[in-house]
């Protein structure tokens, strides 16, 4: 397994897939982030992200919410608290 975690606090149970990048971001509890992704300046919560899951600088906590393979989810601001979302 070789993933980077930097300045985040992960918080169990997790599970953090291969080459898994979390930065500037709280992650977990129940949390499962899978191969290939990037959680960058994000707040994530009971959720699942599928495999190459790129999430950056969410202004909101994403929480129970399912996102799909090759997801890119990059706002600033955002007032949807729940997602769907897949290929």
């Amino acid at each position: 397994m070789n993933c980077v975690i930097k300045n985040s606090i992960i918080r169990g149970p997790v599970n953090i897939g291969d080459d898994v990048v979390v930065e500037n971001s709280f992650t977990g509890p129940f949390t499962s982030i899978y191969d290939h992704s990037r959680v960058i300046d994000c707040h994530v919560e009971n959720s699942v992200l599928m495999e190459s899951v790129d999430l950056e600088h969410v202004g909101k906590m994403i929480d129970s919410s399912i996102i799909g393979l090759i997801v890119k989810l990059r706002l600033k601001t955002i007032k949807i608290l729940i997602y769907l979302l897949g290929k």
